[in-house]
């Protein structure tokens, strides 16, 4: 080959080395213009957005100052509807400039960075959107109507599945939820209001019921991946819950579950749609799983986490390795609500509602409770014994503040019963 045949073969590569960069901004400049073009239009979208939503605000507020007026409350709540209606075709026509796209001939990668951000911009729509019937507040729940001047709902009435129906009514649940299951579940399960929550309710009022019940409402069974992680502080409760969802799930199809101890840590891997394991051996664990398919994350007795600092550190390792954790619904459980409480559960997912019951609220019927004022250790270990042996033949749970006093007192009541 002649030196004048290398030159011209290195000038058409140049040549086309020149052409491909070309293209390359080409491309990138229409892309940028397609993105200025939808995000000004988005802009003015987003603008009557905020418009509405405080309009929507004004109406719910009146909605929250009404005692018995029940018409009323039918008549403001029609028109909240009518507004989120509103809305609802601000974000097809959204979807209608999006699909311009397809006439500005984006790659797929290209388009894909468009949607992407747009998708983000979908969440905060959500949560704007569930701004209308929620505000965050310290001491009660700002969308909660008094539960003895509205009609009890039913759990027919939150359309749920019907195996999940059926195996509520086989568990005895034929009276329907109870009030903090009827105050968390609508907006739970809601695809409009999906939010993150937090709830504060006492022992014995539902909480555990309430999750499970969402969980097994919106697990889908033709993935084996994991759809829903349950972070629980014990592994009694998680056998616990593991049991209540096998109970639930009888009648509906392929519900699988792993309760993950320290047993199963040496598996290669968990593939169920609902995996629940204790936050010590979550950092074990997580490895194992795989995350792609996470839609919810429930994290129980949080306030029973945070006292340890190991604990604690292990909730925010969950935070920080979960890659798709802000695509997931992330609802946290506590039976009381401490300022540490709230400062952690801030920290780890500000946009989130808080569902507190009033205090007057959450009386347990169900259940006697009273105290014993003990203040020397071995006078303590004696009332217990003392009233262990009121209730023969019994079932009874005794809940101790660490490893060494659980110990101490099994071994005390052992003692006192061979005597």
């Amino acid at each position: 080959m002649s030196n004048l045949e290398e030159e011209l073969n290195i000038l058409k590569k140049k040549k086309l080395t020149a052409k491909t960069i070309v293209e390359q901004q080409r491309n990138e400049i229409r892309l940028l213009k397609s993105t200025l073009t939808i995000n000004e239009r988005l802009k003015e979208i987003y603008k009557q957005f905020d418009n509405k939503i405080n309009i929507d605000n004004n109406l719910y507020n009146k909605i929250l100052q009404i005692s018995n007026d029940k018409n009323e409350y039918v008549s403001l709540n029609e028109q909240i509807h009518r507004a989120i209606n509103d809305l609802s075709k601000l974000i097809e026509e959204i979807l209608i400039i999006l699909s311009i796209n397809n006439n500005i001939d984006l790659k797929n990668h290209e388009l894909d960075i468009i949607l992407k951000k747009q998708k983000e911009c979908f969440q905060l729509i959500k949560w704007k959107l569930s701004d209308i019937y929620a505000n965050r507040v310290a001491d009660e729940v700002s969308y909660q109507m008094d539960f003895n001047k509205r009609d009890k709902l039913s759990f027919e009435q939150l359309n749920l599945p019907s195996g999940l129906l059926l195996g509520l009514y086989a568990m005895g649940f034929q009276n329907g939820p109870s009030d903090t299951q009827a105050l968390i579940l609508p907006y739970s399960l809601s695809d409009q209001f999906q939010r993150n929550i937090i709830v504060q309710s006492k022992t014995g009022t539902g909480k555990t019921v309430s999750y499970i019940i969402h969980v097994l409402a919106r697990i889908q069974s033709i993935f084996s991946q994991p759809q829903a992680l349950i972070i629980v502080p014990t592994v009694e409760l998680a056998f616990t819950v593991g049991s209540g969802i096998e109970k639930m799930s009888i009648y509906l199809p392929n519900i699988q579950i792993t309760c993950v101890t320290s047993s199963l840590l040496t598996q290669t891997s968990f593939n169920t749609p609902i995996v629940i394991g204790t936050i010590d051996t979550f950092d074990s664990f997580q490895s194992l799983i795989n995350f792609s398919q996470l839609e919810m994350l429930i994290i129980d007795e949080i306030d029973a986490m945070i006292i340890r600092e190991d604990y604690r550190q292990s909730l925010l390792n969950l935070f920080d390795n979960l890659p798709l954790i802000n695509h997931c619904q992330i609802l946290v459980y506590s039976s009381t609500l401490s300022d540490q409480i709230m400062n952690f559960t801030n920290e780890l997912i500000p946009n989130s509602i808080l569902v507190k019951q009033r205090s007057d609220k959450q009386q347990l019927h169900n259940i006697e409770q009273f105290y014993i004022m003990c203040h020397d250790e071995n006078k303590k270990d004696i009332t217990v014994n003392v009233i262990l042996k009121q209730f023969i033949n019994i079932q009874i749970i005794i809940f101790c503040s660490d490893d060494e006093t659980t110990e101490r007192l099994y071994q005390k009541i052992m003692i006192d019963n061979k005597n």
